[in-house]
């Protein structure tokens, strides 16, 4: 089992890992301190954050109470992980009003457990860079779409350039996704053996 490759080489405590979401949050935080994404703290807003902040912790719950020997490994615990995973995420649908953040929320924890107990850590890692980069995106884009007009001006006279309008939109988009997955995958180098387990099975095995 995994659990046995990690303490081979020696894992940090699995509390550790709890770490990974919040400072995915951060590092969008800091970003948009900088580059004025439009995120805006308050409590609505940063509510789709908390989801996969708490989908994430969920995810690896299993492993830290297989570590902590509060359960035992099994198809049972696949199956009931599932199940939660499904019940909670609908839960997350009705209260955010959004099944697109109930399916985020579905994918992050069930995804997160079953790369999390084969010992894919540093893909967990990059997952939830990964979708905490997919939110930051969408805002991001949304605000560039609302800040920046589709008119252009040339000797007085006005045109309306909605092709470029959306295609600055779509750049702010994909461009703000790729570099929250480039960043995971530079932490989930940076935190093998420090928040995650150091497994034998290689970097991204």
């Amino acid at each position: 089992m995994s659990t046995e490759n990690d303490g081979k080489i020696g894992a940090p405590s699995a509390l550790l890992g709890w770490l990974i979401a919040p400072l995915a949050i951060l590092v969008a935080l800091l970003a948009d301190y900088g580059l004025d994404f439009g995120l805006v703290l308050e409590m609505k807003e940063m509510e789709p954050y908390a989801v996969i902040a708490i989908a994430a912790i969920l995810g690896m719950a299993p492993r830290v109470m297989k570590e902590f020997e509060i359960i035992q490994q099994g198809a049972a615990l696949s199956l009931a992980t599932l199940v939660v995973s499904l019940v909670l995420a609908e839960g997350v649908s009705i209260y955010m009003d959004s099944n697109f953040l109930g399916l985020i929320f579905f994918i992050v924890m069930f995804g997160g457990y079953l790369l999390d107990s084969n010992g894919r850590h540093g893909w967990n890692t990059v997952m939830i860079f990964g979708f905490t980069g997919l939110w930051t995106a969408i805002v991001a884009a949304a605000h560039f779409a609302d800040t920046q007009t589709k008119l252009y001006t040339l000797d007085g006279q006005e045109y309306i350039r909605t092709s470029a309008w959306q295609e600055a939109t779509g750049f702010v988009f994909f461009n703000t996704l790729g570099i929250f997955v480039v960043l995971g995958l530079l932490a989930a180098v940076l935190l093998r053996g420090v928040l995650t387990p150091a497994t034998d099975k290689g970097w991204f095995g």
